[in-house]
């Protein structure tokens, strides 16, 4: 999974970032935008996206701050 940005969605309610979007790259002229929510359990953490986005962390880039 080719992740080309990411930003965190912030949720006026709570005053909590809640959830990602994450731009993906698929193929060489087409993204498409996904919404991940951030894990509150264990389980939630198996979300297959949410992990694609925090190997691309570890690999040296930034999610962007909300809005």
């Amino acid at each position: 999974m080719n992740i080309v940005s990411a930003k965190y969605v912030h949720d006026r309610l709570s005053e909590k970032n809640c959830s990602i979007n994450a731009v993906i790259q698929i193929t060489d002229s087409r993204t498409t935008t996904v919404h991940v929510p951030l894990p509150k359990t264990e389980e939630e953490n198996k979300n297959r996206h949410y992990r694609a986005i925090q190997e691309w962390v570890k690999a040296g880039n930034t999610i962007a701050d909300a809005d």
